[in-house]
């Protein structure tokens, strides 16, 4: 830690511009990040977008600090998905409610709106996987012992050692598409499936990652993820999401917005095939966390913030029922090469 704050102290040195300088060590003050992890971030967002780079960044995350701050004021009181009622649970990464409403009338298993909302337990996927599975009390681990978790979220092998869930089927490490650039929700789709008929999943979790960025189909952004350029961490800052884009007038809130909704289409497709492929009596469709558009001068879903648009996700019930009309494809799921912490960020989990 000596040599890293040798090392930041001689970069501050380095540059003259006294309100950047306050910027950063004010960041520094409040930040969730240690001075190595700092430096080599603001590093590589200064060799991308130069000194006024580092700046704006140190603006935007000094304000979401303080929003972190005044979290116990501004924050509604978190729901937590174990305490409720339901035998599968379907997760939709990042969908906000809003979007989720306006395509509802296009699928009969999707309720009318308003829908229901209940306030998530944090803006960001590993906070709320903590917050909702770790912090439990003996009752609640009990229930979580008993489930099925299907995941696409990269975050669960941070979070999770292994031992938490009668099965967790982390799709992630195995399905990952380096052509498309990212984890198909089909995958997802067929390992539920299976996990249902061949090891009797009754209760179960089942996370998507879409509509979370990157998007599918041809309006995707240029935010295209290949796994074989993870340890290029340069690479990886240099691509903006689209939330940034969106943010320096690079794309419109249309195109930002029509490109989320695309992809929201394609994985509700796959959940429409997953409820005709099991039998479930009660099915909750939600989300982690939604994503910000401008809301409070937030864009994406930063961690922990208590700002609604990102707290605020569907809470909508549905049936399941089983036709067996599709046959899951076999997966080889001992194929694990993939780095977690360079998928994350490729992510945009910086």
């Amino acid at each position: 830690m000596r040599y890293d704050f040798y090392i930041f102290v001689k970069i501050l040195n380095v540059i003259n511009n006294k309100y950047a300088k306050f910027y950063i060590l004010l960041y520094l003050n409040y930040s969730m990040y240690s001075i190595s992890e700092y430096y080599k971030f603001s590093k590589e967002i200064y060799n991308q977008k130069g000194l006024k780079g580092v700046y704006n960044e140190g603006k935007t995350y000094i304000y979401e600090s303080s929003l972190r701050f005044a979290e116990p004021i501004l924050s509604q009181e978190s729901e937590y998905v174990l305490n409720k009622e339901w035998d599968v649970l379907i997760i939709l990464d990042g969908c906000r409610v809003d979007l989720l409403e306006q395509v509802a009338e296009e699928y009969d298993f999707i309720e009318t709106p308003p829908h229901n909302t209940i306030w998530s337990a944090d803006s960001y996927s590993e906070g709320w996987l903590i917050n909702n599975f770790i912090k439990l009390s003996p009752e609640q681990k009990n229930k979580r012992n008993s489930l099925t978790h299907v995941t696409g979220n990269p975050f669960t092998e941070t979070v999770f050692k292994g031992d938490e869930f009668n099965i967790l089927d982390e799709v992630w490490k195995y399905g990952w598409d380096n052509k498309e650039g990212y984890l198909p929700p089909n995958i997802v789709t067929d390992r539920a499936i299976t996990n249902y008929r061949e090891n009797n999943s009754q209760k179960m979790i089942v996370h998507y990652m879409q509509p979370h960025a990157p998007f599918i189909g041809k309006n995707n952004m240029g935010y295209h993820i290949d796994t074989t350029n993870f340890n290029n961490v340069e690479n990886s800052i240099s691509k903006d999401t689209p939330w940034e884009l969106y943010r320096d007038n690079k794309i419109s809130k249309d195109e930002l917005w029509e490109a989320y909704k695309n992809t929201l289409h394609i994985v509700l497709k796959s959940v429409e095939k997953l409820l005709c492929n099991i039998d479930a009596e009660k099915v909750i469709i939600s989300s982690d966390h939604g994503n910000a558009m401008g809301e409070w001068g937030i864009y994406g879903h930063p961690r922990s913030l208590p700002v609604p648009i990102l707290r605020k996700v569907p809470w909508v019930e549905t049936t399941a029922s089983n036709t067996e009309n599709h046959q899951p494809k076999k997966y080889n799921i001992k194929n694990n090469n993939l780095n977690r912490k360079e998928q994350l960020e490729a992510l945009g989990y910086k």
